[in-house]
């Protein structure tokens, strides 16, 4: 059951919440659509910052999170 798992999508397909909710009935999963768009290059910068001791801290970022319609899930 992938009811609880979400999928965190980043870049362009982000930008677009018709295409998460596509996806989310599609898939029968929440989508997270995080709020920066491109996660990739947050990502890799907050790994370098790590590394040179700036910060030890987990990553967070905030997020929307697209449910499935239940409407549209195929059984």
């Amino acid at each position: 059951d992938n009811s609880t798992l979400p999928l965190v999508v980043d870049g362009g397909v982000s930008r677009s919440p018709l295409f998460a909710q596509i996806l989310a009935d599609t898939l029968g999963m929440p989508i997270c659509l995080p709020l920066e768009a491109e996660m990739t290059v947050l990502g890799v910068a907050w790994l370098a910052g790590k590394q040179l001791g700036w910060w030890n801290q987990p990553f967070q970022h905030s997020a929307n999170t697209i449910h499935p319609n239940p409407d549209k899930l195929q059984h």
